[in-house]
């Protein structure tokens, strides 16, 4: 009887949270985003050349750059959001050759490569509504965080033998806080603005050149670094509708 009690006690009790699921309101809209990022660096090497003593190399860099971000969301009721982005994607591919040719009708490749590079970003975000506007109004804020992996990968193939093949490929995380303002212009559509602050990004290279003089061991390194507030930030302005 006892038994009975704890099976109908547990059996309420899923019910219970079945018929309080079906009854939050789920909400599910697709968005494109237009996205502005920017990213700068600096990093300072000893010289190993052994010529000049008590001197080092910098390197520093700037990258702005525009693009489109298709995105997912869904929701559960009116507070929490979650959303899936397309943050990059490209596929390039080179094919160069470099030929000399003489008087006799002879030609000789002297230089040249197939050159693919791949890139592809995601990112997932958990963001809470915060309650600054009126509940019926059109504007909306909220809060979120996010993870954002990454990979690109480098691949040349040399079509002469003067050359060798060269493999990068990069494997990259950041942390990102997003604050996000969003108008409702009506039931279906909604204008969202929003800003990623990054918080840490954690990277790791593998670079592989395939020259036959050193042994198997010796072709392939890697590097891993991370950072804490890089100089990065990102604006996003996207629209999206309500499925």
């Amino acid at each position: 009887m006892k038994m009975f009690r704890i099976q109908l006690l547990f059996m309420t009790a899923t019910l219970g949270c079945i018929s309080l699921q079906a009854q939050i309101e789920r909400d599910f809209s697709i968005k494109l985003y237009n996205q502005f990022n920017h990213s700068g660096g600096s990093q300072i090497q000893s010289s190993t050349s052994g010529l000049v003593r008590d001197t080092s190399v910098m390197y520093s860099f700037t990258i702005n750059s525009l693009s489109l971000s298709p995105a997912f969301r869904w929701s559960s009721g009116a507070r929490y959001s979650q959303e899936v982005a397309v943050t990059r994607f490209s596929y390039k591919s080179l094919d160069d050759n470099t030929v000399v040719s003489r008087n006799g009708g002879t030609s000789i490749p002297v230089g040249g490569a197939r050159t693919s590079a791949f890139s592809l970003g995601l990112r997932y975000e958990f963001a809470n509504c915060i309650a600054v506007f009126k509940e019926e109004g059109k504007f909306g804020l909220e809060l979120g965080v996010a993870l954002s992996p990454g990979v690109s990968v480098v691949d040349i193939k040399p079509v002469t033998s003067n050359t060798f093949p060269s493999r990068e490929t990069s494997f990259s995380l950041d942390v990102l806080m997003i604050p996000r303002l969003k108008y409702k212009l009506n039931d279906n559509w909604v204008l969202d603005l929003n800003a990623a602050i990054y918080g840490a990004e954690v990277v790791y290279e593998v670079s592989k050149l395939e020259n036959p003089v050193f042994p198997a061991n010796e072709q392939e390194k890697s590097v891993y670094s991370q950072n804490l507030l890089p100089k990065r930030y990102e604006i996003r302005l996207g629209i999206g509708y309500h499925l």
